[in-house]
């Protein structure tokens, strides 16, 4: 069509351009097409380039969070069996609650990493448990972190669940914590390790009406064929919480974990997995779908439109997708002071105008690793990587394009116009000499020599015609 239209211009009498012109246009036209498509190619190429990078990366991420969990998960349940098979095989005597007390502290300072307690369980209800506190157990206070604790059961249950500092030595010192009414029998773990009868996870749970979830590695016990409890070994999902908040791969990516029905299990931005409902009073989990964090619940979404079901997840899988949405300015609050209801936004002119939505349409990199474990595990690892990490790369290949594009038309046109002045100006010589030649009949004129073949041959013809004609002129007169 574009052809047509020029070719159409161009043999219309009407029309009137210099050669010079449109050797120049065209030229530039062809150079400065040429450069654009290899230009969109090459960007085109870099941006594959960024994509198959953040695959690479967010793969090995993944691998390196399985790997993790890995040898972190595993620790809580070679402790229980360990146990299971010293008092199955009656090398500890599970009477005597003192004797459990010393072996379980010993160990607590064995295995690496610690887990966050081991407990056993008796189906009267008595207990004796050994943990390690964090400072982000049910034992608060800077007096007791890093320190070992002691929990057991004083009265009968329900009665005290008594907490107390351990010395060097493994010797409860002072009492720290007491928890009335307590019954381990109703506590979740030990009624699934009871139902299911073998060892197995339990199923996630507050730790003691807390937002902090527990995992706990659970099996019974038997001796001579009789049931004797439950032995447990739990860790604080917020121990992954903190490994996923270190992993140094994206200024802006983040990592999160959820099982198969969605629910957070654990997160580089440490939002905690339960919340409570509607009336305050329970505490329920919380759904990847409903999290405060934009980038968790962008990408919680997308695999949910992807794979309506997320047991259809059997292999690792990386997509890339941009999804619409809006983004509003507002003044920002102190990270120190919590947004609580709209009262704490500041408005004034500036931000009554920037409160407008903006519609943007970020991209997002994501690799979803499945997990398994022999115990009953089955969740998804998701690696993200927002495309804005990658942006001043984008940028510099954006800037080298549009640079190497300008750089290319001003060559270009330079070199149509050097081009153009070497073709035209023999032929313009020629010219003058034909208007010279037709006012008075003279041939002593200096047509300048030329490399290009055409105008040799047209030189060469007006010259034997000028011949001719002064020929028959002489001969006329």
């Amino acid at each position: 069509m574009f052809l047509n239209n020029l070719k159409q211009k161009l043999t219309n009498p009407k029309v009137n351009i210099r050669l010079r012109t449109l050797l120049i246009v065209l030229f530039v036209v062809q150079v400065t097409g040429v450069v654009s498509l290899v230009s969109y190619l090459y960007y085109r190429s870099q941006r594959q380039t960024i994509e198959q990078t953040a695959h690479k990366l967010t793969e090995e991420v993944g691998n390196e969070v399985s790997t993790h969990l890995d040898n972190y998960l595993k620790i809580p349940h070679q402790m229980i069996a360990l146990n299971k098979a010293a008092i199955e095989t009656g090398k500890l005597d599970f009477t005597n609650l003192s004797q459990l007390q010393q072996k379980f502290w010993q160990q607590m300072q064995i295995f690496d990493p610690t887990p966050t307690a081991i407990t056993f369980s008796t189906p009267e209800g008595e207990f004796i448990a050994i943990g390690y506190n964090r400072g982000t157990g049910i034992i608060q206070g800077e007096y007791s972190q890093g320190k070992y604790i002691l929990g057991k059961l004083e009265g009968t249950p329900p009665g005290n669940r008594n907490y107390y500092l351990l010395d060097e030595s493994g010797r409860p010192q002072n009492l720290v914590q007491s928890l009335p009414n307590w019954d381990v029998r109703e506590r979740p773990w030990y009624q699934e390790a009871v139902k299911l009868n073998k060892q197995t996870w339990a199923t996630i749970y507050p730790l003691a009406g807390l937002p902090l979830a527990s995992l706990a590695a659970v099996t019974p016990v038997y001796s001579r064929g009789e049931f004797q409890g439950v032995l447990c070994s739990d860790i604080l999902l917020s121990d992954i919480n903190l490994f996923l908040a270190e992993l140094d791969f994206s200024p802006e990516g983040q990592a999160f974990i959820i099982d198969r029905l969605g629910n957070i299990v654990a997160t580089s931005t440490r939002e905690q997995p339960f919340v409570k409902n509607i009336d305050g009073e329970v505490l329920i989990r919380l759904e990847a779908t409903e999290s405060q964090d934009l980038i968790t619940r962008t990408v919680a979404q997308k695999l949910e439109q992807k794979w309506n079901n997320l047991d259809s997840i059997k292999d690792p899988e990386f997509l890339a997708f941009q999804t619409r949405q809006y983004r509003r300015k507002i003044d920002p609050l102190p990270r120190s002071k919590p947004l609580h209801n709209l009262q704490d936004i500041k408005l004034n002119k500036s931000s009554l105008f920037s409160i407008r939505p903006r519609l943007f349409s970020p991209k997002y990199f994501v690799q979803v690793v499945p997990y398994r474990d022999e115990y009953g595990l089955d969740w998804l690892i998701a690696v993200v990587i927002p495309e804005t990490d990658y942006m001043g790369q984008i940028n510099a290949i954006i800037s080298r394009t549009i640079a190497g594009a300008v750089l290319a038309l001003i060559g270009s046109t330079f070199i149509g116009i050097f081009v153009t002045r070497l073709m035209t100006k023999p032929i313009l010589n020629l010219r003058d000499a034909m208007a010279k030649f037709s006012r008075s009949l003279e041939l002593d004129i200096n047509i300048q020599p030329t490399p290009i073949l055409e105008v040799q041959q047209l030189k060469t013809s007006f010259l034997e015609m000028a011949n001719q004609l002064n020929l028959s002129f002489s001969e006329t007169q």
